[in-house]
């Protein structure tokens, strides 16, 4: 007997059966005459989320079905209040998710690539933490749409590809993070002015700059350069996947 494929996502707002998509009969200035602002303003509290929360808001359903699904899910978080917090806690975790899932600017290749290392390994703690969360609650989640999720995540967490991933994504990122500097080629026009670039090497050691005259005429070691052009000021550094950097281990 074939096995139905796992659902690609579980929806807190709406039954599978209910997702079709319903004509808007809101205006763009309808937050503003329901009053919806200040409540939006409210509980967007990282400042990340003011068009979802206006989707969700504009979006409330008269449909029953909906409804009672929606009151199931809140009985479970009644009744598991240590699930809502955790799930509260996971909210800035999903926040950074949705970055990099919206980070389509970048535009390098290696920067392109240490974003999608980065979101694979929110993805993996994600994962991981849902897992441990949702499966703690026991038989005390009872809502369509928690179970659910429950389902998905453990099938998620048990999938090869997911196994693979999380064995050999922390060998990738521990060798991403020991990189300390990049070797540009630069070409000159008959100006001097710059036309075009190319990424000669990645290194495990900071480039140090001197004085010009004494490394012009003088020798200098493999990573030591001509001149200093730019240098982070002594203070914390904030990485691409958000983590704060100490000075003295400042990239």
């Amino acid at each position: 007997m074939p096995v139905d494929p796992a659902p690609a996502y579980i929806s807190l707002l709406s039954p599978a059966s209910r997702r079709a998509a319903r004509e808007s009969q809101w205006q763009p200035t309808s937050t503003a005459d329901l009053g919806l602002d200040l409540i939006i303003s409210t509980l967007n509290i990282d400042g990340k989320h003011e068009r979802a929360l206006k989707n969700i808001l504009l979006g409330l359903d008269d449909d029953v079905e909906t409804i009672r699904y929606r009151q199931e899910i809140i009985e479970d978080l009644l009744r598991v209040p240590v699930l809502l917090t955790q799930l509260e806690g996971l909210l800035p975790l999903f926040s950074d998710l949705a970055y990099y899932a919206g980070a389509t600017e970048i535009q390098m290749p290696l920067q392109r690539t240490l974003a999608r290392l980065g979101e694979l390994e929110l993805y993996l703690n994600a994962v991981a933490l849902l897992h441990d969360y949702l499966s703690s609650a026991g038989a005390n989640l009872q809502s369509r749409g928690l179970t659910a999720l429950r389902d998905l995540v453990q099938a998620r967490s048990t999938d090869s590809d997911l196994v693979r991933l999380r064995q050999e994504l922390p060998k990738i990122t521990e060798k991403i993070r020991e990189l300390r500097s990049i070797t540009l080629g630069i070409n000159l026009d008959h100006n001097l002015k710059p036309i075009a670039a190319t990424l000669l090497s990645i290194n495990t050691e900071p480039f140090k700059g001197t004085g010009l005259f004494k490394r012009l005429f003088g020798e200098r070691a493999e990573f030591q350069g001509i001149a200093e052009l730019h240098s982070v000021p002594m203070k914390t550094v904030s990485t691409l996947d958000g983590r704060i950097i100490p000075a003295p281990e400042r990239a």
